[in-house]
């Protein structure tokens, strides 16, 4: 059986600064071979209900 050894983690972002949310976060549990073991993919909600984001974050993920 495959030990966990890693921890991947990928974040995407409303924008870049720091009071920009975080809309999405992906983790993947890997064995020392970065075999991928287990996964979590999560979208966030900020507990105001109010994403703060930028139109250079916003344009990344829409591609416009």
């Amino acid at each position: 059986m495959n030990q966990p050894t890693f921890l991947a983690l990928d974040l995407e972002l409303g924008g870049s600064t720091e009071d920009c949310s975080i809309l999405t976060a992906h983790f993947a549990v890997c064995d020392k071979d970065w075999n991928v073991l287990n996964e979590l993919d999560l979208k966030l909600r900020p507990n105001d209900k109010q994403y703060t984001v930028t139109d250079q974050g916003m344009s990344i993920v829409t591609g416009k």
